[in-house]
């Protein structure tokens, strides 16, 4: 007691610091590489990549409330600084969206939302005129699409159009018909055949 008294409160202060809770200066971080946000695919089945990281080291990582760090694969990362994850989502019809949660070792979380959209409907084409004319094939039309229209081809020739949900085209080919293709963003191709 006397010990106590002799050097008074630096040395209780001294005794309870070490009690204390460490502070956390720095929340968890979840970096997404694959595939970007907002996403849109045919079937909804997606591989998505990325990172969690934090200085004091990553404890949990949940997908939707379900732990990827007790899958096998991912087992062994619990605890280490950088903690690189793949899952395939479920698929579904819409938009649907993923929530990822990381926690470190101090219990600091963060949260990060992954929206997708599941698109199955191919893109429209429309042929507005087809003309032939001393062996040239003109064709017009517009292509329209419930999310994004990505390419527009004219017998395997990629026009040069604009990505959007409506894409108006022309061409000029040599034959007396075409085959018109358009791609949308999720992948979903249609094509028609252009003949005057």
């Amino acid at each position: 007691m006397t010990s106590l008294v002799r050097y008074g409160t630096p040395v209780l202060l001294a005794l309870l610091a070490g009690c204390a809770r460490q502070s956390d200066g720095f929340k968890p971080k979840i970096l997404i590489t694959s595939p970007s946000e907002g996403s849109i695919s045919r079937t909804g089945i997606t591989r998505v990549q990325g990172y969690a990281y934090d200085n004091d080291g990553i404890t949990s990582l949940r997908v939707n409330g379900q732990e990827l760090l007790d899958t096998p694969a991912l087992r062994d990362e619990r605890g280490k600084k950088i903690v690189r994850f793949e899952f395939k989502t479920q698929g579904g019809r819409g938009q649907i969206a993923y929530r990822l949660e990381a926690r470190d070792a101090l219990g600091s979380t963060a949260t990060k939302e992954l929206p997708l959209r599941v698109d199955v409907k191919p893109p429209v084409i429309e042929l507005t005129r087809v003309e032939l004319e001393d062996g040239t094939l003109r064709v017009v039309g517009t292509v329209t699409d419930n999310v994004k229209v990505n390419t527009v081809s004219v017998n395997g020739v990629q026009l040069n159009v604009p990505a959007a949900a409506r894409v108006p085209f022309y061409a000029e080919v040599s034959g007396s018909s075409a085959t018109v293709t358009a791609v949308d963003a999720a992948g979903n191709k249609a094509t028609r055949t252009a003949r005057p």
